[in-house]
């Protein structure tokens, strides 16, 4: 090659090489934006469970406790609306003895919660309910299964 060519070849080529990572002062090849989020506020529900209340007991009846329990529910938004309250019962052992008991759900009217659920729960104050356990007559539930057995309520908020 050529003296002349090979100048005129590197001249051509710092020109592509110049023309293709240069701007105008007037280009603009960056753009930042910002956006302020703002989440709804967290569903949440907690529980309180007090002291059972035994019932009255009387001879050859089936024995009978009342559970008060209290939930706070913060549904601002209402996306929850319905809450399910399952009750279980296990023996000081962890056994589930749920099936020789009968569990009876009333809200703080004394209004009956079929099913463990409830349609539309407040969420400006605390829902109160009781619990009543019941000993099944026939369910060969022994004392020392009974006495001292954990109640375990889990509501969740659908």
């Amino acid at each position: 090659m050529k003296k002349s060519t090979i100048l005129s070849l590197a001249t051509a080529g710092a020109i592509v090489a110049t023309s293709a990572f240069t701007f105008a002062a007037w280009d603009q090849t960056e753009a930042t934006g910002t956006a302020s989020l703002t989440f709804r506020k967290p569903v949440t529900i907690t529980e309180e469970i007090t002291n059972p209340i035994k019932a009255d007991y009387t001879l050859n009846a089936e024995a009978t406790i009342d559970v008060p329990v209290t939930f706070a529910i913060n549904n601002d938004d209402s996306l929850a609306t319905s809450l399910e309250i399952v009750p279980t019962l296990k023996t000081s052992s962890g056994n589930d003895i749920s099936g020789k008991v009968d569990f009876v759900i009333k809200d703080s009217e004394s209004q009956l919660v079929t099913d463990g659920k409830v349609s539309n729960p407040s969420t400006s104050s605390k829902e109160k309910y009781t619990i009543t356990v019941t000993n099944k007559a026939d369910s060969g539930a022994t004392y020392d299964e009974l006495n001292g057995a954990n109640l375990t309520v889990v509501a969740t908020l659908k």
